[in-house]
Formats: structure tokens, sequence, C-alpha cells
């Protein structure tokens, strides 16, 4: 059994048709913006180079796998996603794991976040792993981007 990845990506929203399974992808994200305050930041302790930085906004994580045979009914799939700094130091992980209700060819998954982990300005990506019955079958990457305005500290208060 092999698995080809159709599509990793992120996006302000993903939805799938109930009836067709069709899935309706708003806003690639290539690029995040952000603003984050330096004192605020010392104040609070959080130092990014050991902890990233919560920034909240809500997006989804979509992916699209193809099999190259169909997947037996209650078979356990699982998609794991890590997040992955411009210095390639992992900001996290989240996984999603299903049953197949039916066999399937192709498969849809999609996850809701509403946390956005950033350390640096630059290039992030993203990883993807899929496994059937804990057999790894495939991984996918996408490259975005995230840049920062850093709000400074003038020293008024």
């Amino acid at each position: 059994m092999t698995a080809k990845n159709i599509y990793l990506l992120l996006a302000r929203e993903i939805s799938t048709d109930s009836n067709d399974s069709m899935n309706s992808i708003i806003k690639i994200i290539e690029k995040f913006g952000t603003s984050l305050d330096s004192k605020k930041l010392r104040q609070d302790k959080v130092d990014v180079e050991k902890t990233p930085i919560a920034v909240p906004y809500k997006y989804s994580v979509g992916s699209s796998w193809l099999f190259d045979e169909f997947i037996p009914k209650g078979s356990s799939i699982r998609l794991i996603i890590e997040f992955f700094d411009p210095n390639e130091k992992n900001l996290g992980s989240i996984q999603q794991e299903n049953v197949l209700p039916k066999k399937v060819d192709r498969l849809s998954l999609n996850l809701n976040l509403d946390v956005f982990p950033v350390t640096y300005a630059g290039k992030y990506s993203l990883k993807g792993t899929l496994f059937l019955d804990e057999k790894k079958l495939a991984t996918a990457d996408y490259t975005y981007e995230v840049e920062i305005q850093w709000i400074k500290d003038d020293g008024r208060d």
C-alpha cells in the first residue's frame, strides 16, 4: 500500500461538503504577518529561544491523499502535523486520528486551529506524516513565510 500527497496547506478556512466530499479552500496562507510587543514579552518573561510565541489566529491545515488501492472500512488513519521555524526548530505538533467508516482510495483531512506558533521572521515549514494502522505511508511539506513587526520599547510607559 502506498499513498501520494495531493496537497498540504494552510488556509483561512477549509470545509468539506458532506454530499460530494468536495473541499472548499478559502484564502490559502502563503505569508502570515503579526505584530509583537517586545516590552510585553519581556514582562511576561517569554524567551523565543526556548518557547514559541502562540499568536491567536483562526486557520485550517488541509491535506489530501490518494492511495494506490482501497483502504478497508474500519482501518485506522493518523495524520501528524509538525511546525518548524526558520532554524528548523520543532514548534510543536498536532495529530488527527480517524477510523474509516467506509473503504476509500482518496482521503482529505482538515484541522481547524486557533493559535499560530512563531519565533522569528522567515520561512517556516509544515510537515505532514500519514499513517495507516501505525505504518507510515507518506509525508508532505508546505513552506510559508512569517513576517513580524516588532513594537519597540521606546522607554516611555
